[in-house]
């Protein structure tokens, strides 16, 4: 309390004779009792107007962390769903590398068994060729033989 209150005409309790009389002592406090109960009723609906607001803002954050959450999940599904299609790009691009190795290795076989009947075709050529240059040569030793009388 602050220095000098309540006045000393309040702290010192009044005698009988002395105490005003209620009805008298009513119209003193009824600008006072106005104010307080404007005061308590203006209190209470700034403690409403607060609550209202801390509840608009709390279900505007719970709003917020919904649409976060729903945002992080749709760039999660959006990764997972990108990775997915590289995968599959990936697979794809390998299986089409491998057929063309195969295709390659076939083709490369096809070339050695091309290449190797033809040398097999050159050898067998050149045993006939061989063979017949055997038989010129027996001919030409009965013909020089028997030219010569030597047979």
């Amino acid at each position: 309390l602050k220095p000098g209150w309540p006045p000393r005409s309040l702290q010192q309790p009044c005698r009988p004779e002395t105490r005003p009389s209620m009805a008298v002592a009513q119209p003193i406090f009824d600008d006072v009792q106005a104010f307080l109960n404007a005061a308590a009723a203006e209190a209470e609906d700034l403690q409403r107007m607060v609550q209202t607001n801390a509840d608009a803002r709390h279900e505007e954050l719970a709003t917020l962390r919904r649409e976060l959450e729903a945002q992080r999940q749709e760039r999660i599904d959006g990764m997972t769903k990108l990775r997915s299609d590289f995968e599959t790009l990936v697979h794809r691009k390998i299986d089409t590398l491998f057929d063309e190795v195969d295709a390659f290795k076939h083709m490369q076989d096809d070339e050695l068994n091309n290449s190797m009947r033809e040398v097999e075709t050159v050898a067998e050529d050149l045993d006939s060729f061989r063979e017949s240059l055997l038989d010129i040569q027996v001919s030409w030793k009965h013909l020089c033989a028997r030219s010569l009388g030597l047979e």
